[in-house]
């Protein structure tokens, strides 16, 4: 086949033979060359040649983005679901020695915060 698609940066095309999606990422002219990223984030590069011999057909991106970004956990998609508590996020105390002899208490400090953010 004869493909005349123009390559198009940010447009995702499927590949019909081998059924894969992928994104042009960059077209160098002077080159003649097409860098492509597959769904899963693999970046490719192919030349003016091989483009026109694909059998392609422009496709919506994929409406799944976890692909290519390895996203494992469900709070990773920024939704409100989580399985993360806030103790989780605290990285310990910043505060010097100094703190503690004057009084300081920092258990009780940070008991006092995770109780204010839930």
């Amino acid at each position: 086949m004869n493909n005349a698609m123009v390559p198009v940066v940010g447009i995702w095309y499927h590949d019909r033979e081998l059924n894969t999606l992928f994104e042009v990422i960059a077209v160098d002219e002077s080159d003649r060359t097409i860098e492509i990223q597959d769904f899963d984030g693999s970046v490719d590069e192919i030349d003016m040649d091989t483009w026109t011999s694909l059998y392609l057909e422009v496709t919506p991106a994929p409406e799944d983005y976890s692909g290519a970004l390895d996203i494992g956990e469900i709070d990773d998609f920024g939704t409100e679901i989580t399985d993360t508590s806030p103790e989780d996020w605290i990285l310990g105390p910043v505060f010097s020695e100094s703190h503690e002899a004057n009084g300081y208490d920092e258990e009780q400090q940070l008991t006092d915060w995770v109780e204010s953010s839930t």
